[in-house]
């Protein structure tokens, strides 16, 4: 017997889990936010105290002993009454960049564990070690996984399109500038623009030009999040040749400005 696992050893190089931060933390009532959306999904491993997260359609106490999950995309209240002592982990899993799959999921997910098995997850942290950096992202692709399988319908439609498109998904992730334009992606791929441009938008509801705005608004959104960066730093990086071209570009595109956004949303880092 000879049987090559194609298309499963695709699917599993095509899968990126980017995590961004991991932080151990206590927090009281000045955990406070309000209408706080994120385009990275969370991850919270509940030590001690009492927290809540909660919007129209959900309500969710964090209490010890539990791992919460919150989807990228939710907009959501954080509260917390008194105290709380919590792990937690910022992370995307795309197929497609700048898509998180797990935008898929609509709700919180929740996961009950051991008082002992937390104390493990706290230890391997705090070892340092190699071994417990593959441990915990083992770990954690565990959960992500259990919290996904009931999308896999969403997931699959990901994949079907990377697998179509890959080259220029590969190409626009490697030159995400605000300068790259259509007929250098076109040129790169081996297609004319008029053919791809038609099929790509058949297929995404997107014309080219509107997938490479959508990524670059979402690079910035995650610098905005996750860095100091000045905006005119960013703008540098991304080509945009000054920062009131970068700052007109994403407030067209979001509604505010990047200034405006990064104060409401970003560096939630507590």
């Amino acid at each position: 017997m000879n049987h090559n696992f194609e298309k499963t050893t695709e699917l599993i190089k095509a899968a990126n889990l980017n995590i961004t931060h991991i932080y151990h933390c206590k927090v009281g009532n000045e955990w406070k936010f309000d209408n706080h959306s994120a385009d990275f999904s969370r991850m919270y491993f509940v030590l001690d105290g009492k927290g809540l997260i909660y919007n129209k359609n959900e309500r969710v106490e964090f209490t010890p002993n539990n791992i919460y999950i919150i989807p990228s995309g939710g907009c959501y209240n954080y509260r917390c009454p008194e105290y709380m002592e919590k792990l937690f982990v910022h992370f995307t899993l795309s197929v497609i960049p700048h898509r998180d799959l797990m935008a898929n999921v609509k709700r919180i997910s929740v996961f009950p564990v051991s008082a002992e098995e937390i104390k493990k997850i706290k230890d391997m942290l705090y070892s340092d070690s190699v071994e417990s950096a593959f441990w915990f992202q083992t770990y954690i692709q565990g959960l992500i996984y259990n919290a996904l399988v009931p999308f896999g319908n969403e997931i699959e439609k990901d994949f079907s399109l990377f697998n179509r498109y890959s080259k220029l998904y590969h190409y626009v992730e490697s030159n995400l500038y605000a300068d790259t334009t259509v007929k250098d992606i076109c040129c790169h791929i081996g297609f004319s623009q008029t053919y791809i441009g038609q099929k790509f938008k058949a297929d995404t509801g997107q014309t080219i030009k509107e997938y490479v705005m959508t990524c670059l608004t979402e690079r910035i959104k995650y610098l905005l999040q996750c860095t100091r960066m000045p905006i005119k730093d960013i703008s540098d990086v991304l080509h945009f040749g000054g920062e009131f071209y970068c700052s007109k570009f994403f407030k067209k595109r979001v509604g505010i400005t990047p200034s405006e956004y990064r104060k409401m949303h970003g560096e939630m880092l507590r």
